[in-house]
């Protein structure tokens, strides 16, 4: 049995959406407090990180990691703008990452590019210590490589990542998922889950070794998911039976409706400002 982390917190510090004085971007980024140790997982796109950290009274200097879940501008937009508020820092983030992202084509349109906004030898320069994943980040704390596609969820979505002079299917090998092991079980923290959240959540709960399922936090990429697929992900989560699921960013409206309408009680829509603890307060 591996190590469990007893206190845990997430809180959302950007999304596309917010409450309060707080500011939405279309990105993600988490804080998250596991036991002792804390780390922020995602910086966002770049346009919130430091305000919204600010009014929300996280001191980014705590931080004694960075996660970036993938090369995605809208997840590492903000890590020049995290690493101010950090100062040097272990960074995991895969080589990968920056291999050169491109968005859907788009009919008559040329590729978008979708990277991270600099090389890696700049954020070095403002003091990150790129490190690879797998790792264990802490005890109890883990960080996998995403699984590849497989069955329902073997969908490519149509981005892509350049190699040579060509733009090829990106297979997203850089995709990397927290996971916290705690008393009331397994806890996966995803920013997009491009290759599957389901993949992400079977792989999370064989690194713990614990089946029980307490929560799914992050984004499911199923805003442009068939209804099929939708569905499909839906039966696979009732079937593992989380405790909480707290979905957001690229999830979409009306996936979000399909989890709410089947996980109505457990069911978190997140915003920036939104934040979960385990074990839950008496009074929540």
């Amino acid at each position: 049995m591996s190590a469990v982390v007893t206190k845990l917190s997430i809180t959302v510090l950007c999304e596309n959406t917010a409450s309060g004085r707080l500011l939405g971007e279309h990105g993600l980024a988490l804080w998250v407090e596991a036991g002792d140790f804390s780390l922020l997982f995602d910086t966002g796109g770049g346009r919130t990180l430091a305000a919204n950290a600010s009014e929300l009274q996280v001191d980014l200097a705590r931080a004694s990691a960075i996660v970036i879940s993938h090369g995605h501008y809208d997840h590492c937009g903000g890590l020049a703008q995290a690493l101010e508020g950090t100062g040097p820092v272990d960074v995991y983030m895969a080589p990968e990452a920056f291999a050169g992202k491109y968005g859907p084509h788009c009919q008559g349109q040329a590729p978008r590019y979708i990277g991270p906004p600099k090389m890696a030898g700049e954020y070095q320069e403002l003091g990150a210590r790129f490190l690879p994943g797998p790792a264990v980040l802490a005890p109890g704390v883990y960080l996998t490589k995403a699984t590849p596609r497989s069955g329902f969820e073997d969908d490519r979505g149509g981005f892509r990542v350049r190699l040579g002079q060509d733009l090829v299917p990106d297979l997203f090998r850089d995709e990397q998922v927290l996971v916290v092991h705690t008393p009331g079980g397994t806890v996966v923290i995803s920013g997009c889950a491009h290759t599957g959240i389901i993949n992400s959540v079977l792989q999370a709960m064989e690194v713990t070794g614990n089946q029980r399922l307490l929560g799914v936090f992050g984004g499911t990429h199923l805003v442009e998911a068939s209804t099929g697929r939708t569905s499909a992900t839906v039966e696979a989560l009732s079937r593992l039976n989380p405790g909480y699921l707290g979905t957001c960013h690229c999830t979409g409206f009306f996936a979000s409706a399909r989890l709410y309408a089947a996980f109505s009680g457990r069911f978190l829509p997140l915003a920036a400002g939104h934040s979960w603890q385990y074990p839950p307060r008496e009074d929540a």
